[in-house]
Protein backbone atom coordinates (compact mmCIF):
# COMPACT_ATOMS: atom_id res chain seq x y z
CA UNK A 1 0.00 0.00 0.00
CA UNK A 2 1.23 3.47 -0.85
CA UNK A 3 1.66 5.35 2.43
CA UNK A 4 0.56 8.66 0.88
CA UNK A 5 -2.74 7.08 -0.17
CA UNK A 6 -3.23 5.62 3.31
CA UNK A 7 -2.82 9.08 4.84
CA UNK A 8 -5.51 10.47 2.54
CA UNK A 9 -7.86 7.55 3.06
CA UNK A 10 -7.08 5.30 6.07
CA UNK A 11 -8.04 1.63 5.86
CA UNK A 12 -9.24 -0.61 8.69
CA UNK A 13 -6.99 -3.64 8.19
CA UNK A 14 -8.79 -5.68 10.85
CA UNK A 15 -11.48 -6.38 8.22
CA UNK A 16 -8.96 -8.35 6.13
CA UNK A 17 -8.68 -11.62 8.06
CA UNK A 18 -6.61 -13.32 5.35
CA UNK A 19 -4.00 -10.55 5.26
CA UNK A 20 -0.55 -11.96 6.07
CA UNK A 21 1.82 -9.16 5.01
CA UNK A 22 1.20 -5.44 4.65
CA UNK A 23 3.85 -3.71 2.57
CA UNK A 24 3.96 0.05 3.15
CA UNK A 25 5.61 1.62 0.12
CA UNK A 26 7.10 4.96 -0.89
CA UNK A 27 8.54 6.07 2.45
CA UNK A 28 11.29 8.64 1.85
CA UNK A 29 13.78 9.25 4.67
CA UNK A 30 16.17 12.18 4.33
CA UNK A 31 19.40 11.28 6.12
CA UNK A 32 21.02 14.62 6.83
CA UNK A 33 23.34 13.24 9.53
CA UNK A 34 23.93 9.67 8.29
CA UNK A 35 25.97 8.45 5.33
CA UNK A 36 25.64 5.26 3.32
CA UNK A 37 28.51 3.52 5.13
CA UNK A 38 26.78 4.08 8.46
CA UNK A 39 23.44 2.76 7.18
CA UNK A 40 25.06 -0.34 5.66
CA UNK A 41 27.37 -0.91 8.65
CA UNK A 42 26.97 -3.19 11.67
CA UNK A 43 24.34 -1.04 13.43
CA UNK A 44 22.64 0.03 10.22
CA UNK A 45 19.48 -2.06 10.65
CA UNK A 46 18.59 -0.29 13.89
CA UNK A 47 19.41 3.14 12.48
CA UNK A 48 17.25 2.59 9.38
CA UNK A 49 14.35 1.21 11.43
CA UNK A 50 14.48 4.14 13.87
CA UNK A 51 14.67 6.73 11.08
CA UNK A 52 11.75 5.13 9.21
CA UNK A 53 9.58 4.91 12.33
CA UNK A 54 10.42 8.51 13.29
CA UNK A 55 9.28 9.58 9.83
CA UNK A 56 6.04 7.60 10.10
CA UNK A 57 5.24 8.92 13.61
CA UNK A 58 5.77 12.47 12.39
CA UNK A 59 3.14 12.08 9.67
CA UNK A 60 0.51 9.76 11.14
CA UNK A 61 -0.19 8.60 14.68
CA UNK A 62 -2.61 5.98 13.32
CA UNK A 63 0.00 4.49 10.99
CA UNK A 64 2.61 4.50 13.76
CA UNK A 65 0.16 2.72 16.07
CA UNK A 66 -0.53 0.13 13.37
CA UNK A 67 3.20 -0.54 13.00
CA UNK A 68 3.74 -0.79 16.77
CA UNK A 69 0.66 -2.89 17.52
CA UNK A 70 1.27 -6.33 19.02
CA UNK A 71 -2.37 -7.28 18.35
CA UNK A 72 -2.22 -7.29 14.56
CA UNK A 73 -2.34 -10.65 12.82
CA UNK A 74 -0.14 -9.68 9.88
CA UNK A 75 3.47 -8.74 9.28
CA UNK A 76 4.42 -5.17 8.28
CA UNK A 77 7.19 -4.42 5.78
CA UNK A 78 8.42 -0.87 5.21
CA UNK A 79 9.74 -0.07 1.73
CA UNK A 80 11.94 2.96 2.27
CA UNK A 81 14.17 5.19 0.20
CA UNK A 82 16.97 6.66 2.32
CA UNK A 83 18.49 9.79 0.76
CA UNK A 84 22.01 9.88 2.15
CA UNK A 85 23.91 13.09 2.86
CA UNK A 86 26.32 12.89 -0.05
CA UNK A 87 27.20 15.30 -2.83
CA UNK A 88 25.14 13.45 -5.44
CA UNK A 89 22.20 12.74 -3.06
CA UNK A 90 22.18 9.08 -4.03
CA UNK A 91 19.65 6.84 -2.36
CA UNK A 92 19.59 3.52 -0.63
CA UNK A 93 16.38 1.50 -1.05
CA UNK A 94 15.59 -0.86 1.82
CA UNK A 95 12.86 -3.28 2.83
CA UNK A 96 12.50 -3.41 6.62
CA UNK A 97 10.60 -6.09 8.55
CA UNK A 98 9.16 -4.35 11.61
CA UNK A 99 8.40 -7.53 13.57
CA UNK A 100 11.91 -8.96 13.15
CA UNK A 101 13.41 -5.44 13.38
CA UNK A 102 15.66 -6.36 10.50
CA UNK A 103 16.51 -4.94 7.09
CA UNK A 104 15.65 -7.69 4.60
CA UNK A 105 17.28 -6.14 1.54
CA UNK A 106 19.07 -3.00 0.36
CA UNK A 107 20.12 -1.66 -3.02
CA UNK A 108 21.30 1.62 -4.44
CA UNK A 109 18.42 3.66 -5.80
CA UNK A 110 17.99 6.52 -8.19
CA UNK A 111 18.63 10.12 -7.24
CA UNK A 112 15.70 12.14 -5.86
CA UNK A 113 15.95 15.69 -7.18
CA UNK A 114 13.52 17.45 -4.84
CA UNK A 115 15.59 17.94 -1.67
CA UNK A 116 12.84 19.10 0.69
CA UNK A 117 14.20 18.14 4.11
CA UNK A 118 10.72 17.50 5.54
CA UNK A 119 9.30 15.51 2.62
CA UNK A 120 8.09 12.21 3.96
CA UNK A 121 6.59 10.19 1.16
CA UNK A 122 7.21 10.10 -2.58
Amino acid sequence: MNVGQYLKRPVDFSKFSALRTLELQNIAVWCRYHDEDELCGPGGDGIMLNLAMFNIRRHSANLAALCASADRSFNVLLCCRFVVSSVNHGTLDAVIDIDKQKVLSTRRGSVIKDRNAWAGFY
